[in-house]
């Protein structure tokens, strides 16, 4: 049987069994360089197809075509989604941000409330992009502030809603790193990628957590109990006997 050998992109042979096996010896291939029998459509390691005894000679033709290398020419373009740039990767590429989030920056969403009247609206900011070492402490701020002064007063849910965004803003927003990160590197990659990824720091969220929640909770719980201390002085019976009048 002959092989052809392809070495660093380079297709030589066809050379019979024997002599690949003498160059293997020799160091001059390695085990993992492709070979393919006269007439094969397709390559495999040389490890595989030389220890095979049932690789026998195909009918007579050239070597089969060489794969092509993907395109990862996009890993140097100018990182966007949609077809818009994030604000904070300005000027850099898909291969640096994805060397950054392997580093801890994440990808994420916040959430922000309004009402209007008895309406409360619930809704997601953009994407925005957090830097490594970064706990977006001030982007989860900026977002806050729309329920902290529109979303609260609505009735009936404003409160609820409110601080049900404020909780999830200070954990530091919604991570959408990964689905986004799996486009371009593929969820195999992409999911290696995330278990390895340092945690951010926590310490400022919760500092705005408590500074921004504890105050609503506790508004929250005030109008629960003047409500239910209302509810008690209506069913409370009276006192004083049917025609009694009191001195």
């Amino acid at each position: 049987m002959e092989l052809y050998v392809c070495r660093s992109g380079a297709i030589e042979g066809p050379h019979p069994t024997e002599t690949v096996q003498a160059m293997l010896q020799q160091g001059l291939l390695t085990p993992a360089d492709l070979g393919a029998p006269v007439g094969a459509s397709d390559w495999c390691p040389l490890s595989q197809l030389v220890a095979c005894p049932a690789a026998r000679a195909a009918p007579a033709g050239g070597p089969p075509p060489l794969r092509a290398a993907p395109d990862t020419r996009y890993l140097d373009q100018q990182f966007r989604i949609s077809g818009k740039v994030l604000a904070g990767t300005e000027g850099k590429s898909v291969r640096r941000i994805i060397d950054e989030v392997a580093a801890g920056g994440r990808l994420v969403v916040f959430r922000y409330v309004y009402s209007v009247v008895i309406l409360t609206f619930r809704r997601n900011s953009p994407i925005i992009y957090i830097a490594p070492g970064c706990s977006g402490a001030g982007t989860a701020l900026t977002w806050s502030l729309i329920p902290l002064c529109f979303g609260w007063w609505g009735f009936p849910w404003g409160i609820v809603f409110t601080i049900a965004a404020l909780w999830r803003n200070t954990s530091g927003g919604i991570d959408v790193t990964e689905p986004i990160l799996a486009q371009l590197t593929g969820p195999a990659q992409a999911d290696a990628i995330i278990r390895r990824r340092p945690k951010h720091p926590t310490g400022a969220l919760w500092g705005l957590r408590a500074l921004m929640v504890s105050p609503l909770v506790l508004l929250a719980l005030l109008i629960v109990l003047l409500a239910a201390s209302d509810s008690s002085a209506e069913k409370a019976p009276s006192k004083h006997p049917a025609g009694q009048v009191r001195p």
